[in-house]
């Protein structure tokens, strides 16, 4: 088997992240972990959390639809309609006077947008941009806001062999204007939510496991499965690494659907009882995609809500916080008698450059 490195390639239309080993010798080992960046598939249903529910905004989680949960399919997916899902937003890797969708990213308040650190790990904040409000990548709708990137902060504890930890936050140099149709934030659950049920993934990435990225916005429901589950599909496949109790796994036993290649860093959310949209996971890895009894593996967002409220309201400076945003604070996990605490020690990437004013949109 032969193993290699990370390699982005460039395409018409994208940029591709090609996968870590070839898969198609069932007898070769090690099985490594493939992130997903450079080009994914899509969702559309829903699921309760088995436990409280917060939202970070009045207008968080709203999804506009014609069409009401309908089952779709990513790789087996079909297109969103138009700003289905307004906290979609599109990482694009910059180079010279051209743009490249590198991966997902999710809108979680008008300064910061959620994706996976092996998203953002080679790269710089001058390397990247964000575009929230957008559907079709190669046509301009017009609805599109196009923001450069302040600060890479990449979880302190991010292993890039096992994809533990997978998860960043993105600062933007200008905030987003939410205007809660086009672009609006998604919920944020509280510490330590489980979802159960069938839940949505979206993004611009491969439809076919070795295929091209789709240029509209992708969406396919999968079901949340057990972590026993999910540790012994890998295992049997012969992968020997971890399955964290910080990840969550999602799929069908007879594949089909599933999230692929350029998808990384996109939401995978799951509906509330109030029909609001919550963040459940982050697209991170998986072996190939869409195969039988091989689910995709999310970062687990309610394991890093307490991480994240302490990065967006401790530990950066930036404008006060508008009165509406509710983001979950470390005395809410006091309240409810849980014992997490987060770590001083983040992987923080600032942009020296002076601000930018926002690109015209």
């Amino acid at each position: 088997m032969t193993l290699q490195l990370f390699i982005v390639a460039l395409i018409v239309g994208g940029c591709v992240a090609v996968p870590t080993a070839d898969l198609d010798d069932p007898d070769s080992t090690p099985v490594l972990p493939q992130p997903r960046s450079a080009i994914l598939l899509p969702p559309t249903r829903e699921a309760l959390a088995t436990s409280g529910e917060v939202r970070n905004n009045d207008v968080c989680g709203m999804r506009h639809s014609s069409v009401p949960d309908i089952i779709t399919r990513i790789v087996g997916g079909s297109p969103a309609e138009s700003h289905e899902f307004p906290w979609q937003v599109s990482l694009q890797w910059r180079y010279n006077w051209y743009t490249y969708h590198v991966c997902g990213a999710t809108v979680i308040d008008e300064y910061w947008v959620l994706t996976a650190a092996h998203c953002t790990h080679q790269y710089k904040p001058k390397d990247l941009l964000v575009v929230a409000g957008d559907h079709q990548l190669k046509h301009k709708e017009g609805t599109e806001q196009t923001r450069y990137i302040e600060r890479i902060v990449e979880h302190q504890a991010y292993n890039t062999g096992t994809q533990e930890h997978d998860i960043a936050l993105l600062k933007l140099k200008v905030p987003l204007q939410l205007d809660g149709m086009t672009v609006s934030p998604i919920c944020l659950p509280f510490p330590m939510t489980n979802f159960t049920g069938n839940c949505v993934v979206t993004g611009w990435g491969k439809t076919a496991e070795g295929g091209s990225s789709s240029d509209i916005l992708q969406k396919v429901v999968v079901p949340i499965i057990s972590d026993t589950k999910c540790k012994d599909s890998y295992r049997n496949i012969g992968y020997t690494g971890p399955i964290a109790e910080t990840m969550m796994c999602a799929g069908y036993g007879f594949g089909g659907q599933d999230a692929c290649q350029g998808d990384s860093g996109g939401p995978f959310v799951c509906r509330g009882a109030d029909n609001r949209y919550f963040m459940a996971g982050i697209v991170s890895w998986g072996i190939g995609c869409a195969r039988p009894n091989v689910p995709g593996v999310y970062t687990e967002v309610s394991r890093y809500v307490l991480w994240i409220s302490n990065v967006i309201n401790n530990r950066l400076d930036m404008p006060p916080r508008p009165a509406n945003l509710r983001v979950p604070t470390l005395q809410d996990a006091l309240d409810q008698e849980l014992n997490i605490t987060s770590s001083p020690q983040d992987n923080i990437t600032s942009d020296d450059s002076p601000p930018v004013t926002t690109p015209s949109e």
